[in-house]
């Protein structure tokens, strides 16, 4: 067993990410070399793996003032199950800051409790609980995810699943896809650094029956095809794409559209994959919902979802209706969509032509996300694309005669929304033949208190929390974390109202939240010697 922090120098012949010079606490000089999976310290002719067991601090100042951080001093960097520490100062506080960013992209932090502020609690999952917080540093807002690693690491494939969510999301810089910030790990919790998106949920504004006109559809799809193109060029694929997973950073601005949870998604490289068969039922494309166990495929079922959401947006109505998980799953199985009939009478000839291509059966003939943001569906985003004056006048009158007929559609539809398809019984109805769905454990979607899908609004998302065979067990067994994390939905407020006054030290609902993680590993422990 390796007792060092620091291991033999291996070759390395990749460029550094970045590079700093530091002081041990005996005053002796260090260079380190930052890459992507390794820290070299150069005249040491030594490396520190950068992997899940690897952890670092930012050493600051003490400071007797709550809520205050004192000035960034060094980096303590350590190990799991390792007594050797390493400690590394600085007077220069733009190295530390700049030091810090990098590491917070490939390792975890310490000190979580003395780098963050919590307001109050915003939502929670069966295993998660999101917070208002804010970074003391610079008081800039997050939402906090916070877990119990002792109950996330129990489920089946809990901590892989929290590992590879992790990996995935560090990887992403668009403004089309929610940010993990950082990650922060005590004892006993773990804590995602998130944006903190305010505007809600695209499933919120569509069940709201919006009167979305047609150039802030076009505007939602480019931005979300913006994002899977990030995904996808570095061969992620998300593979849960729903109107509940779109969310916006702003209210009442369609351009902050972006796409979140993250729990399913999947690098499509390493195989075999965590889960095979996984998503939504309603928004899966073929290759995934008829996948065969061992069976791969690639990020372009990403598009395929994103052409069903596309097809709800156009239509007003699902590409998979039906009145039961069964039958909305047979449906999206075969996958048999018409583009026939008075439906599509008044849909933009350009928009028709890109929702056909995006739902095209064979992956291998579907448009890529890159070619779609290419199509003249984007005609007055797309420079290269050159219309003479009788096109444009002719594109025109197709939009305003498509905004008229929706208005239409959308005022005579008999359910509280297009989206909806009797969804009351769909978690009744959930087959054994399912699809593994992500829980709020893996995917970071938690029900906002006070939302509609806590006051007895059930959302397709909601269609069936039992998963396969094995999952139906697991989910019906009780959790004690969730007896500690209650249901009460009264009076927590919501993203919006975030100038409510701070909790105190001794109130902070984090520090309350950790020493029920420790309860909880306490009962555990004394179970296991009995």
């Amino acid at each position: 067993m390796n007792y060092k922090l620091t291991e033999p120098l291996q070759a390395q012949d990749q460029k550094p990410e970045i590079v700093g010079e530091f002081i041990t606490p005996k005053g002796k000089r260090r260079v380190l070399h930052g890459f992507s999976n390794s820290i070299i310290v150069a005249n040491k002719k030594k490396f520190i793996s950068l992997t899940f067991e690897t952890k670092f601090q930012l050493l600051r100042e003490s400071v007797e003032e709550k809520f205050k951080v004192g000035k960034a001093l060094g980096l303590l960097i350590e190990r799991e199950n390792i007594e050797h520490k390493i400690k590394l100062f600085s007077d220069d506080q733009q190295l530390l800051k700049r030091w810090r960013d990098y590491l917070a992209k490939h390792i975890n932090q310490r000190a979580f409790h003395e780098s963050f502020k919590a307001h109050r609690k915003i939502g929670k999952g069966n295993f998660a609980s999101v917070y208002l917080a804010d970074r003391l540093e610079d008081e800039r807002s997050f939402a906090i995810k916070a877990f119990s690693k002792e109950v996330a690491y129990g489920q089946d494939k809990g901590k892989l699943s929290i590992l590879n969510e992790i990996s995935v999301m560090r990887q992403f810089d668009s403004h089309a896809l929610i940010k993990l910030h950082e990650v922060y790990e005590t004892e006993n919790s773990l804590y995602m650094v998130l944006d903190l998106l305010e505007g809600g949920s695209l499933y919120d504004k569509v069940k709201n029956r919006p009167q979305f006109n047609s150039f802030e559809i076009e505007v939602l799809l480019f931005t979300l095809l913006e994002g899977l193109q990030h995904m996808h060029s570095k061969h992620i694929m998300h593979r849960d794409l729903k109107p509940e997973n779109i969310l916006f950073r702003k209210a009442n601005n369609i351009q902050s559209v972006c796409i979140a949870d993250f729990g399913l998604a999947q690098n499509a490289d390493e195989f075999p994959y965590l889960f095979n068969r996984c998503g939504t039922p309603g928004f899966v494309a073929p290759e995934v919902v008829n996948c065969k166990d061992g069976g791969r495929y690639d990020p372009i079922c990403d598009v395929y979802s994103l052409g069903l959401i596309f097809y709800i947006l156009l239509t007003g109505k699902p590409a998979f209706p039906g009145k039961s998980y069964n039958d909305v799953l047979a449906k999206n199985r075969k996958c048999e969509i018409s583009f026939d009939g008075a439906i599509f009478e008044n849909v933009p000839q350009q928009a028709y032509d890109l929702l056909r291509k995006m739902l095209e059966k064979e992956p291998q003939k579907r448009i890529t996300a890159q070619q779609a943001l290419g199509h003249s569906y984007f005609g007055r985003r797309v420079k290269q694309v050159e219309e003479n004056e009788e096109t444009t006048l002719k594109i025109q009158e197709e939009h305003l005669k498509f905004d008229k007929q929706r208005l239409k559609q959308l005022s005579n539809s008999p359910l509280h929304s297009p989206l909806i398809t009797a969804s009351s019984k769909l978690r009744k109805d959930c087959s054994n033949d399912s699809l593994y769905q992500n829980s709020p454990l893996l995917n970071g979607h938690t029900d906002q208190i006070d939302s509609p899908s806590n006051n007895g609004f059930n959302s397709p998302s909601a269609q069936g929390r039992q998963l396969n065979r094995g999952d139906q067990q697991q989910q019906q067994k009780p959790s004690r974390f969730r007896d500690f994390d209650g249901n009460n939905t009264n009076g927590q407020g919501s993203y919006q109202n975030s100038n409510s006054k701070p909790f105190s030290l001794n109130q902070n609902p984090l520090h309350k939240y950790a020493i029920r993680n420790e309860m909880v590993r306490q009962q555990n422990n004394q179970e296991q010697k009995q």
